[in-house]
């Protein structure tokens, strides 16, 4: 019998904008993170690095995808500050 192998993944949301915080939609909209936003992707980056390292993953081995929207793109950008990392980032593009 075959064991499947099945990659890991992770998934962060952008942090808070200040859309998010009226309770507004803003869908493809390219609103900017707050400053709790970036507090919110700053703190995310050491909590990834922590359970990659408790799983034995090597970060510099990931494909980082986000959405090409600033609030997506910066709050990877700090979470990846973390991580001593400079494999390329890739942007997700809608059809």
């Amino acid at each position: 019998m075959h064991q499947v192998t099945w990659p890991d993944f992770y998934f962060a949301r952008h942090g808070e904008t200040d859309w998010n915080r009226e309770r507004r939609y803003q869908g493809s909209r390219d609103i900017p993170l707050n400053e709790t936003g970036r507090r919110q992707a700053d703190s995310s980056g050491p909590l990834l690095r922590f359970l990659l390292e408790e799983a034995g993953s090597d970060p510099a081995k990931f494909k980082w995808y986000a959405s090409p929207l600033s609030r997506a793109s910066e709050t990877m950008d700090r979470m990846r500050a973390a991580f001593d990392v400079r494999s390329p980032m890739s942007f997700m593009t809608s059809a």
